[in-house]
């Protein structure tokens, strides 16, 4: 099939789908299997060996962005004569013939199942357009189990009528979403299997739903232990540390993590910092104060973006990643961590146990608690062991984008013999 992607995160975006769209890409050109792809992006980077297809973008007049996805892109691959599109991000492209298959990737559910972490007007467009646009799509690809629970639970649409129910035996989606108040902590979450070790089939198309499949993504190979100091010396630390990385907005619930640390250190372990990479998401003023407030203040690092070699070498030194996060679709810092030989402590929720496995550390979403004493021990215990960093290692190389782009290529087969 001649297959378009929608690349636009490559242009407009710096983390999250941007990475995913970037790694995809890359994957699919080393692995084109019998597809021909086309990137759809704003400008093309002669640095890709792909073909490229430019439909820039403006923010002014306004509405051009809206003209650009409801008309200009769609002129644009029929034009190109494409027999179906992939939208990596789930919004458009609008108004495309039937003739052209149309295939979306979902990476989580979180404006729906948790609004209160999002802006309105993000609530809004994905409760109005989400529901549309997967009835109308020919294929969902879910990043994860949880992911892929999580969609037939909420829209059973998706679900083909000869299923046998197996997804409501297997999981039900967070309870958690629209809570006020800190909600029943919930385990059900479709990821038992992977928290116990053990690798969930990749079970072809057909014998999933109709319309709903699952692929874990990958991790980089730039993700590998290094144990040079240059991140540490560009930043001044000299001491134990533990990490996080992601942006600082409520979802990744760094509320928490500012108080467990307080605990950690009020129960009299040596000086250990805490670092935080990332930029400032969203909503971010009551961690601002929380912040600003803390009795430990001085021993938080707040890094910002810090340069991509330098990411490796953050994880590698730090006695864990710490990755509070109440939701994720998938969880790139956790298999990050672990692919650069890194320890990691997350929450047992949603996807992060099929990503972190048995290896990871984990505790009770809401239970501060539990993860202090979990911070206390590991501090105790010092850094990863060389056996401890290969086993690491070894877990995170099963998330491969290489896989990625065969079974991926697989898919599209299929869908391309289902008329």
């Amino acid at each position: 099939m001649k297959i378009a992607i929608i690349a636009d995160p490559l242009d407009n975006q710096r983390a999250g789908v941007h990475v995913y769209v970037r790694e995809l890409v890359k994957a699919l050109i080393a692995n084109p299997g019998p597809h021909e792809y086309i990137l759809i992006r704003e400008r093309v980077d002669p640095e890709l060996d792909i073909e490229q297809v430019a439909i820039p973008n403006t923010r002014l007049p306004i509405g051009f962005a809206s003209l650009r996805l409801f008309f200009l892109v769609p002129l644009k691959l029929r034009q190109l004569g494409v027999d179906a599109v992939y939208e990596p991000a789930h919004f458009g492209p609008f108004n495309l013939p039937r003739s052209i298959k149309r295939i979306t990737m979902i990476h989580d559910l979180t404006p729906i199942l948790f609004p209160q972490f999002h802006n309105y007007h993000s609530q809004l467009l994905q409760k109005i357009f989400l529901p549309r646009i997967l009835r109308r799509t020919d294929l969902v690809i879910a990043n994860s189990h949880n992911t892929r629970d999580d969609l037939l639970k909420v829209y059973p649409f998706l679900q083909s009528p000869t299923s046998s129910g197996s997804t409501q035996e297997r999981s039900s989606f967070s309870t958690l979403s629209n809570s006020a108040e800190q909600p029943e902590h919930r385990t059900d979450f479709g990821c038992q299997s992977s928290k116990a070790g053990k690798e969930q089939e990749q079970l072809p198309i057909s014998s999933l739903t109709d319309k709903v499949a699952m692929i874990h993504l990958g991790v980089s190979d730039f993700f590998r232990p290094d144990d040079r100091q240059d991140f540490l010396e560009a930043h001044g630390i000299q001491h134990p540390y533990f990490l996080y990385v992601g942006t600082i907005e409520p979802r990744k619930n760094l509320l928490q993590l500012l108080e467990a640390y307080q605990q950690f250190r009020e129960g009299g372990v040596a000086k250990t910092l805490l670092v935080l990479v990332g930029q400032i998401g969203w909503k971010s003023k009551a961690f601002d104060e929380a912040l600003s407030a803390h009795p430990f203040r001085e021993d938080i690092i707040l890094t910002g973006y810090i340069k991509k070699e330098f990411l490796p070498q953050a994880y590698y030194h730090a006695l864990s990643l710490i990755y509070p996060s109440v939701y994720e679709g998938f969880g790139f810092p956790i298999a990050e961590a672990m692919a650069c030989g890194g320890a990691v402590i997350c929450p047992d929720n949603s996807s992060l146990p099929e990503v972190g496995g048995e290896l990871a550390r984990y505790y009770s979403t809401y239970d501060t608690r539990e993860l202090s004493e979990i911070m206390w021990r590991v501090a105790l215990q010092g850094l990863p062991t060389v056996n401890r960093r290969k086993a690491y290692s070894a877990w995170a190389a099963r998330f491969s984008w290489e896989s990625y782009a065969i079974q991926f290529n697989t898919i599209m087969s299929s869908l391309s013999n289902r008329g």
